[in-house]
């Protein structure tokens, strides 16, 4: 089996995230391109949900750390991301980078 450090197949987009669930569209990519890197730059945990335009998240889906990076597959429907933080917290950013590999 071959590993793949992380390529990055496209632009990185934003998403401020604040304790009501925040969306946006995954920015565009390679063809074959079917992964997106999350990293979460603020001091809190961000929950995050991938799906399409109507996607929200809350409090149960996928946490990111504070300071961290973790690489997520995308489905076919899987379009946009939805992100929100404990209540509370505000002013965290998750930069979203689109790509293949670990």
């Amino acid at each position: 089996m071959n590993v793949h450090a992380y390529s990055i197949g496209g632009k990185t987009a934003t998403l401020v995230v604040s304790d009501t669930t925040q969306s946006m569209s995954i920015p565009q990519t390679k063809q074959g391109f079917q992964q997106v890197l999350i990293t979460n730059s603020g001091d809190a945990v961000v929950f995050m949900a991938l799906g399409d335009a109507t996607v929200t998240a809350d409090s149960e889906d996928t946490p990111i750390l504070p300071g961290s990076a973790q690489p997520f597959s995308r489905g076919n429907g899987d379009t946009h991301l939805a992100a929100i933080c404990a209540s509370g917290q505000s002013s965290n950013a998750l930069h979203v980078t689109p790509g293949k590999g670990v």
